[in-house]
C-alpha cells in the first residue's frame, strides 16, 4: 500500500508541471515531459502508419515515423479555464487523418482539439446531445452515446447527419484504434456495427469481456476470468469473421491469435499499434531517480514482427536539461500547495478520542493538494479533522474523513495520513468507517489517538451489527 501510495503523490508533480508553475518555461519545449508510465500517454497512428499523434497533459504532438521528424507541437492551456488538464487526463481518440483529437480530463469533462487550427473547438451540434464520446470511425465521423436513452451514434462530420446505430444499450461500447468498427456489448452479447455502412452484425462470442488494445489490426479479443488468469479466450477477425478459440493454460498465455505473427517482445501492453508486418511500442532510453519517483525518457518504435529488428526509434521526449528545469520548478511549486494543505489542520489534543456526534472538520476539497490527486480521496468530499504531530523535518501526520452522501446514507472514512517534507505521502492508516442510515447506524468507527515518543499510537474499533473488529496501529515521524 505504501509503494501505491508513494507513486499517487509523486504522479501529482505531472499535474504542478502543468497547473503551478509559469507557462513560459513549459512553452521553452516543443516535446513531451518525462513522464512516469507510458500509460500516461496516448498514441494514435494514421491507417498506413506512416504519421502518428501523441498526447499528454502537457503537449500534444505529430511526428513522421519514417524519418522521426516532429511535424507540430502544441501546447494543451486551456485558456478559457486558465489551467492546463488535469495530470490524469487521458486520450480518448485522435481522429485517422490526425487532424483532431478528444481527451477526458480529470474532471469528467471533455475537450476537443483542432491540430489544423492549433487551439481547442467545441463538438458539433450533435441531433441527439452528447453524453460520452467513444471515439472516431470510418475517417472523422464521431461515436457517441446520446443524452437520456442511452442510444449509441454515429455523426458524419462531412455530412452533418447524425445515425443511431443501436438503442438503450446495457453495457459498454469500444471503439478499436483502427476505426473501422464500433463494438457493443448489450445484455451479455457482442455486437459490431461497421463505421462505413452502419450495418450491424453479432459477434457469436460467449465470453464476458472485451479487449482491443494491443490487439493486431482488424482483430479483438473475448475472455473469462480476469485479464492475465483468463479461463477462456476467443480472437475474432472483425473483418473477415475468422475466430480463434483457447482456455486452460494455452488460454493463459496467448495474448495474440496465432494465425497472426507474434511481437518479438516481452512487453506486449506497451504495444500502441500492430499489423501483419510490424509493430509499433513505447519503448524508454533513459530514466531519472528523484528520490522514491523515477521518471522515464519515452519513445515511440517500429520493429519488424517475424524478426524483430528494430526499423526506426522516434524520441518523444524532452532532453533531461529541460526536464530537470521543470522538474526544479515543480518542486517550488509543491512547497506552496503542501504548505497550503497544512494550515488547514489544528492541532488535535492527545489524547484524543473521536466522538462522531461532536466531531468538527475543515472541508478540504477544493484545495489544489487534494484536488489533483496528492492528497487522496476515497469519497466525494475530503475533510480535514486535526493535525497529530508536525515532524521536525517538515512533514506531517493528520487525521482525515472523506466523506459520501449516498441515496439514503451517508458514509464517513477515516485515515490517518502522514507525508514528508515535500508533501509525499508516506503512510496511511485506515481507522474504517461510519456509515449513517436514516435514524440509525449500519457502521461505526471509534478510535483513539495516544502520544508515545515522537509518535502515536491507535485503536480503532468498527462496529457492524453485533460484531467488533479492532486493530491497534503505530507510526511516528522519521526525525
Amino acid at each position: 500500500m505504501k509503494k501505491a501510495l508513494t507513486i499517487m503523490k509523486r504522479v501529482f508533480v505531472i499535474y504542478l508541471m502543468l497547473c503551478l508553475f509559469n507557462s513560459s518555461l513549459l512553452n521553452a519545449a516543443v516535446t513531451h515531459a518525462w513522464n512516469t508510465h507510458y500509460q500516461n500517454i496516448g498514441v494514435r497512428f494514421n491507417p498506413d502508419k506512416s504519421q502518428f499523434v501523441v498526447f499528454s497533459h502537457d503537449r500534444i504532438t505529430k511526428w513522421d515515423m519514417e524519418t522521426g521528424k516532429l511535424l507540430a507541437s502544441f501546447d494543451t492551456y486551456m485558456s478559457d479555464f486558465k489551467r492546463y488538464p488535469h495530470r490524469n487526463s487521458k486520450l480518448i481518440d485522435v481522429d485517422d487523418y490526425l487532424l483532431e483529437l478528444v481527451f477526458s480530463d480529470g474532471d469528467g469533462s471533455i475537450h476537443r482539439f483542432s491540430l489544423l487550427q492549433g487551439q481547442y473547438i467545441n463538438f458539433p451540434k450533435f441531433n441527439h446531445g452528447l453524453r460520452i464520446f467513444h471515439g472516431y470511425v470510418d475517417g472523422n465521423k464521431m461515436v457517441y452515446t446520446t443524452t437520456g436513452d442511452y442510444n449509441v451514434s454515429i455523426y458524419d462530420q462531412n455530412t452533418s447527419k447524425d445515425k443511431i446505430v443501436h438503442e438503450k444499450y446495457f453495457g459498454f461500447i469500444q471503439v478499436p484504434v483502427f476505426h473501422k468498427v464500433v463494438i457493443i456489448k448489450d445484455k451479455g452479447e457482442f455486437l459490431f456495427v461497421d463505421g462505413s455502412t452502419y450495418k450491424k452484425k453479432k459477434l457469436g462470442v460467449k465470453n464476458t469481456y472485451s479487449y482491443i488494445h494491443n490487439m493486431p489490426d482488424d482483430w479483438m479479443e473475448a475472455y473469462s476470468g480476469g485479464r492475465d488468469t483468463r479461463e477462456t479466450v476467443q480472437f475474432v477477425n472483425l473483418v473477415t469473421g475468422k475466430k480463434e478459440a483457447y482456455k486452460g493454460e494455452e488460454a493463459k498465455k496467448l495474448y495474440y491469435p496465432k494465425s497472426v505473427p507474434q511481437p518479438k517482445t516481452e512487453f506486449i501492453r506497451t504495444i500502441v499499434r500492430s499489423d501483419d508486418k510490424y509493430y509499433y511500442q513505447f519503448y524508454n532510453s533513459g530514466n531519472y531517480e528523484d528520490g522514491k519517483q523515477t521518471y522515464y525518457k519515452y519513445g515511440i518504435r517500429k520493429v519488424e514482427q517475424v524478426t524483430g529488428k528494430i526499423i526506426r526509434e522516434v524520441d518523444i521526449s524532452s532532453s533531461q536539461d529541460d526536464f530537470l528545469a521543470v522538474l526544479e520548478r515543480v518542486k517550488q511549486n509543491e512547497q506552496v500547495a503542501f504548505k497550503e494543505f497544512k494550515i488547514n489542520f489544528n492541532q488535535l489534543p492527545l489524547p484524543y478520542s473521536f466522538d462522531y456526534n461532536s466531531a468538527s472538520a475543515r472541508e478540504i476539497q477544493t484545495i489544489p493538494f487534494v484536488k489533483f490527486g496528492s492528497h487522496p480521496s476515497v469519497g466525494s468530499k475530503e475533510f480535514a479533522i486535526g493535525k497529530i504531530m508536525d515532524c521536525y523535518d517538515g512533514g506531517v501526520i493528520v487525521l482525515t474523513m472523506s466523506f459520501t452522501q449516498g441515496a439514503s446514507s451517508q458514509t464517513s472514512h477515516f485515515y490517518i495520513r502522514q507525508y514528508d517534507k515535500y508533501g509525499l505521502l508516506i503512510d496511511s492508516k485506515d481507522l474504517g468507517k461510519t456509515i449513517k442510515q436514516g435514524g440509525g447506524f449500519d457502521q461505526i468507527t471509534r478510535f483513539t489517538i495516544e502520544p508515545m515518543n515522537r509518535g502515536y499510537s491507535a485503536v480503532a474499533r468498527w462496529e457492524m451489527g453485533k460484531g467488533v473488529q479492532q486493530k491497534n496501529y503505530a507510526g511516528g515521524c522519521n526525525d
